[in-house]
């Protein structure tokens, strides 16, 4: 999961990626709630990549990009 949402909204996201099984992955940093998640999102392999990226909006439009050429 890429997510493109407000940081408010990532919650609700990692935890349906922890339900799921998938990996998530946001330019946002990491929330105290996210970390809280930490050890679990390890058990079940669960990669979440926060504070990737250089600037949100360049992030978006490359991955954008990206995913109207596929």
């Amino acid at each position: 999961m890429i997510s493109f949402v407000p940081p408010s909204f990532h919650m609700p996201i990692l935890t349906a990626c922890l339900r799921c099984k998938k990996d998530f992955v946001s330019s946002s940093y990491v929330s105290a709630d996210m970390m809280k998640l930490d050890e679990e999102l390890r058990k079940n392999d669960i990669v979440a990549l926060n504070e990737c990226g250089l600037d949100p909006g360049i992030d978006i439009m490359s991955t954008m990009k990206i995913v109207h050429e596929e």
